[in-house]
């Protein structure tokens, strides 16, 4: 039952028509509401809004809102978009889960990119997703 609960709230979220007011929601229903454990039941990967699936950590607060709406930071990945120019080698220090080199890579065929990450069961999260 939560794994349905937590399916058809991803399938909302990511359908929200508006930019403003994802936080609120997020806030109310998620980081601290009914809908954080039906969110965590989702199986790894996820899929991104921008055509790739991402591993994420079942109940991290970011993790959460990427299972949710199934983007992250899309202004930042849409400025980087708009000042690359083509065949850019794309160097992402402190990667995270890879979020924004992996969009950027997907948006742009011509770049090479190279994700850097340190903590060690972030790198797993990382190296899974590639």
């Amino acid at each position: 039952m939560k794994k349905a609960i937590g399916t058809l709230a991803a399938g909302m979220g990511r359908v929200y028509p508006l930019r403003r007011g994802k936080h609120f929601l997020f806030r109310k229903l998620v980081a601290n509401g009914p809908l954080k454990k039906c969110l965590a039941t989702l199986p790894n990967p996820i899929r991104m809004k921008g055509g790739f699936r991402l591993f994420t950590y079942q109940s991290d607060y970011i993790s959460q809102w990427m299972r949710l709406y199934g983007e992250y930071e899309q202004a930042t990945v849409q400025r980087i978009d708009a000042l690359m120019p083509k065949n850019t080698m794309l160097l992402d220090v402190g990667a995270t889960l890879g979020v924004i080199t992996l969009e950027l890579a997907m948006r742009r065929p011509d770049t090479q990119a190279c994700c850097l990450e340190c903590n060690p069961p972030t790198l797993v999260h990382l190296e899974a997703t590639i």
